[in-house]
């Protein structure tokens, strides 16, 4: 997809709320969401699909031909007359920009925000349901968590909030261990007890 600019933005926000207001008005706003998604999924992972999709070179007509034969009927008729549109009007390479702005205005609609959470294990109840209570605090709005397990981190976990990121992973863990373990060494030194820091 080419660079994406206020122009781009400002249109794929036009083609997202008409289509948010028409999913909401047939009651399919969270299916057409999710067959979205995986649509955008299957044109970003697949280069021959992606390049088929963005190519200038590939005729509107012809792709929508090919669109019409290949997906209706395996996909909402909604959704398909969406990608048609999009195609029809010379925008077929905008769908993916398009479902981040559908998304962005769906979650607006019901005062959500989307969290990306990665810990170094999986979450359990009881830290999911505080980091809720917390985001939710810290937002105003209703997360929905979208969560990763990522070795990595080794402790703690990185929050990230649009393109927000709060991280209090094991860097900054490490760090103060080892300054709340030199502190404690000096103590027992200065007490008289024998202790040894490696450094």
């Amino acid at each position: 997809m080419s660079t994406v600019d206020d122009t781009a933005i400002a249109i794929a926000d036009e083609y997202a709320e008409a289509a948010l207001a028409l999913a909401e008005e047939h009651g399919v706003t969270d299916t057409f969401l999710s067959e979205l998604n995986d649509f955008v999924v299957y044109m970003q992972s697949d280069e021959a699909f992606g390049n088929f999709m963005e190519s200038p070179i590939i005729e509107d007509d012809e792709r929508g031909e090919v669109l019409e034969r290949s997906l209706r009927g395996k996909m909402s008729d909604l959704l398909l007359e969406t990608i048609l549109v999009l195609n029809r009007k010379g925008r077929a390479a905008m769908i993916p920009l398009f479902f981040e702005r559908f998304r962005a205005a769906l979650e607006h609609s019901r005062n959500e925000v989307e969290v990306l959470v990665t810990t170094a294990h999986p979450l359990t109840a009881g830290l999911r349901e505080r980091l809720l209570e917390v985001l939710a605090e810290t937002t105003g709005r209703k997360p929905r968590l979208e969560e990763r397990v990522d070795p990595s981190t080794i402790a703690g976990l990185r929050i990230q909030i649009g393109d927000e990121l709060l991280d209090d992973s094991a860097a900054s863990h490490l760090r103060r261990m080892r300054e709340a373990f030199v502190e404690r060494a000096a103590r027992e030194l200065h007490a008289g007890e024998r202790s040894f820091v490696e450094e």
